[in-house]
């Protein structure tokens, strides 16, 4: 999303590819990029386009939004029901 952002700022020469390749197929894991990497990032930033982070920014923006306005139909309450049940 740089290249398309903020093209000025990014340096696609040094990019690089660091992709987990020793995890279980089966597992999900969630990590903290400091554990996996010394860069910022994990994939392969070398495949990375400004059209591909215009794409990416437009899918971000058009899901922030929908979920906006469908809590704006909900006043913003998104109590759990099943807990409302509980209490009373």
């Amino acid at each position: 999303m740089g290249l398309y952002l903020f093209p000025e700022y990014c340096e696609p020469e040094l990019a690089g590819c660091v992709v987990p390749d020793n995890l279980p197929s089966e597992l999900d894991m969630k990590w903290d990029f400091a554990e996996l990497s010394n860069i910022p990032m994990t994939g392969d930033a070398t495949k990375g386009t400004a059209e591909k982070g215009r794409m990416m920014v437009e899918a971000l923006v058009e899901s922030v939004v929908r979920c906006v306005k469908e809590l704006d139909k909900k006043d913003w309450d998104y109590t759990t029901t099943g807990s409302l049940q509980k209490l009373r």
